[in-house]
């Protein structure tokens, strides 16, 4: 794994970048041309697999409602001592166990915290693609238990 931060000229945080190594590489195909290359064989990821499970994920949510336009604004906090909360994405969705509102637009996604570690995420979107339902926050990861809470 490798993890690789941007920082500005302050030495603020601009962006944080996580890396997962294959214990095998991608095996090309000889078949090419301008729009896909076969694959012969396939990274090998499946140490992701060994990564502990993660419970320990806190979230905070606040809405403002602005006209026709809502926005959430999510804070991640992974309360873990030892576990990394690894690929985590918030969804704002139609209703409890709905589906995600679209067109939405989120300052980030796919995010992975270390323990302590938090990140606060918005989200835009318009009111009327809630469908009438209200809006609900899902967060699932990829050693994190999929959880659903209504945006108050």
């Amino acid at each position: 794994m490798l993890c690789w931060q941007l920082r500005d000229s302050t030495g603020a945080v601009v962006d944080n970048n996580l890396y997962w190594y294959s214990t095998s590489p991608d095996v090309l195909g000889n078949k090419s041309n301008w729009y896909m290359t076969a694959v012969h064989s396939y990274a090998n990821l499946t140490g992701l697999n060994t990564l502990a499970q993660n419970t320990s994920l806190t979230t905070a949510v606040t809405r403002t409602v602005s006209g026709a336009q809502e926005t959430v604004r999510v804070t991640l906090t992974n309360t873990s001592s030892s576990a990394l909360a690894f690929f985590v994405r918030p969804e704002i969705t139609a209703g409890n166990g709905g589906t995600e509102v679209l067109p939405v637009s989120y300052s980030d996604n796919y995010v992975s915290l270390w323990p302590g570690e938090s990140t606060t995420i918005t989200a835009a979107y318009a009111t009327a693609d809630l469908g009438g339902q209200p809006p609900y926050l899902r967060v699932r990861g990829y050693n994190v238990p999929t959880g659903s809470v209504a945006v108050p």
